[in-house]
């Protein structure tokens, strides 16, 4: 068995530990094709290896488009209990 521990003394985003899952060998296509069991029209989920500063890594993105909104990108969701 493989365990992985993060050490987020400073917090981690989500984005970010989902791309180096990624990096470290999580499969891109299992993860997608278990993403699409949640029934959510319109998610695109993006990953692709990006390069700066000579340092290769890989981004991770999700954005969802519906027919009222389409080519808006990211469309904006209420939140619970009104947070901003």
């Amino acid at each position: 068995m493989r365990i992985g521990y993060f050490d987020c003394y400073a917090g981690a985003a989500g984005d970010m530990i989902l791309a180096s899952l990624f990096d470290a060998g999580l499969d891109e296509s299992a993860f997608i094709k278990e993403m699409a069991k949640l029934g959510i029209d319109g998610l695109d989920i993006h990953i692709k290896d990006v390069s700066r500063k000579s340092i290769g890594a890989k981004s991770f993105t999700f954005s969802h488009s519906s027919e009222a909104g389409a080519g808006t990108g990211a469309q904006p969701h209420p939140h619970p209990r009104g947070w901003a």
